[in-house]
């Protein structure tokens, strides 16, 4: 068996139990590896090869009717692929992808996880990195998107083989429609994960949020995607898919009346690197913030979410957008008697 092939059947293996497989299953997945067909007995070659590699600790087998299944013995291959540094930034990484990415492919998701784990718990000092370490969401903590594992893993497999997709989808205004979609990336963000993709060369890219989508397939078709395009520049232009409200629109200088207990939060996490703050003219006064901002469908709601402790005092457009939203909440609450006038 040379290195290709042993390598080859390294990945095919998980790490537990249930993800055992059989020597006919090996064969059948194997041309899924790239390394074209073998033949059932080449394959029993290369499982007694590696059974005999660490003094036959290398692999657990499986016996049961019809025949043994095999997989990974987690202490003897974690060293191979991962280093502790390796491990822990997987450990971190899962937190945040566990509900995204991972669901698409389960058993290697799995079998990186196990091997990482194997890994961190060799010596305290990682177990306890690993212990005192969390990645949380930022929000209010709303549950993630539904996304059905079988969509992702169509639009997975699509991707990285370079062909169409096709896509059952649902609007969010509810209409249904069948979309044959040229994939250009994944992004996952605020709990659910967007497909960026184009209909045809002349389309620009747009992004579709997987878990409005019941049904996918990947088609035997090459990608007509432009291959020139930048992933990172599209997510950056199209600010974290926040989209401007005019594309050709220049960015507009946001001014704000912030009151003094409401100042941290443009301290500590800047609108912009070139944001200004200006003090208060009197003490206890109100502060100033100015900033160079695109104005996107996400900057209205950003400044309703601080309440009565900012006022925007232009530009014009925005002043009035946030008024018109602020009335409009009032009225809903007319009815509370003691509701300030």
């Amino acid at each position: 068996m040379d290195f290709e092939a042993g390598l080859r059947l390294l990945r095919l293996l998980g790490t537990r139990e249930a993800s055992a497989l059989s020597v006919r299953e090996i064969r059948d997945k194997w041309p899924i590896q790239e390394g074209g067909v073998v033949s059932f007995r080449t394959i029993q070659r290369y499982i007694a090869e590696l059974s005999a590699i660490e003094n036959g600790n290398l692999l657990r087998e499986v016996q049961n009717s019809p025949g043994s299944r095999y997989y990974l013995a987690t202490s003897q291959v974690a060293s191979w692929f991962l280093s502790e540094e390796a491990a822990l930034n997987l450990q971190l990484t899962k937190q945040t992808t566990a509900q995204s990415f991972l669901a698409g492919s389960k058993n290697s998701a799995e079998k990186l996880s196990d091997m990482a784990e194997h890994l961190i718990n060799r010596t305290p000092q990682s177990r306890r990195l690993r212990d005192r370490l969390r990645v949380v969401a930022d929000g209010i903590g709303r549950l993630p998107a539904a996304i059905d594992p079988e969509v992702l893993s169509a639009i997975i497999a699509a991707i990285s083989e370079n062909q169409k997709v096709r896509i059952q989808y649902l609007s969010s205004k509810g209409n249904a429609s069948e979309l044959t979609l040229n994939p250009l990336g994944l992004v996952a963000k605020d709990g659910s994960i967007y497909l960026v993709a184009v209909t045809g060369l002349d389309e620009a890219p747009r992004p579709y949020p997987l878990h409005r989508a019941s049904a996918a397939a990947q088609l035997a078709e090459v990608s007509q995607a432009d291959s020139n395009f930048d992933l990172d520049a599209y997510i950056s232009a199209t600010h974290n898919f926040s989209h401007a409200l005019d594309s050709q629109a220049v960015p507009v200088t946001l001014e704000l009346s912030v009151a003094p207990e409401a100042m941290y939060h443009f301290r500590e996490r800047k609108l912009t690197a070139e944001q200004q703050i200006l003090e208060p003219s009197t003490p206890g006064g109100w502060y100033k913030v100015i900033a160079e901002v695109p104005e996107t469908i996400q900057l209205v709601p950003f400044l309703l979410s601080m309440g009565p402790w900012i006022e925007v005092l232009g530009p014009a457009t925005v002043r009035e957008e946030v008024a018109e939203r602020a009335q409009k909440m009032h009225a809903l609450y007319n009815d509370l008697e003691e509701f300030p006038k």
